[in-house]
């Protein structure tokens, strides 16, 4: 008994070592998943999750840039359109809210028409060749130290 306590011990103690030697490890909350939708814009590639919007959707669609940062996120209610939020620098910079009979009147916020398919994409097989340092796809967007 004795020697399980100690090997425990010191797994315990080695563990907690080589996580402060590292700094901590790290896990992922969010990664943009491999069928991500793609679109470009003046030469940075972004990355649409989910590519498409079904008919009756409820949900968020997100669009990421190259980076990692979060740059758009829709949010659909029974497949209409319902939030617009737009990020700069990972803070928001505009709120749009769609859930009343009108659209927003804030003059930035597009018409509820402009956002009812989500965001556009490159049909799959015709989008371009992404260099694997520049590809989000599979890579961790939201990671957190443990």
């Amino acid at each position: 008994m004795l020697q399980v306590i100690r090997f425990l011990w010191i797994t315990v103690f080695l563990v907690a070592c080589a996580s402060c030697a590292t700094g901590g490890s790290e896990r992922c909350r969010q990664s943009v998943p491999t069928d991500a939708g793609i679109n470009l814009n003046h030469g940075e590639f972004f990355f649409i999750v989910p590519r498409i919007i079904p008919n009756a959707y409820s949900g968020a669609q997100e669009m990421w840039s190259e980076s990692g940062q979060l740059i758009w996120r829709l949010e659909f209610n029974h497949g209409q359109i319902a939030r617009l939020q737009m990020f700069d620098a990972g803070e928001e910079s505009l709120n749009c809210d769609y859930s009343k009979a009108t659209d927003p009147a804030h003059e930035d916020c597009p018409s509820r028409q402009q956002l009812s398919s989500g965001l556009p994409t490159i049909q799959a097989g015709n989008e371009p060749v992404i260099p694997a340092d520049r590809d989000l796809r599979g890579k961790c967007v939201a990671p957190f130290k443990i």
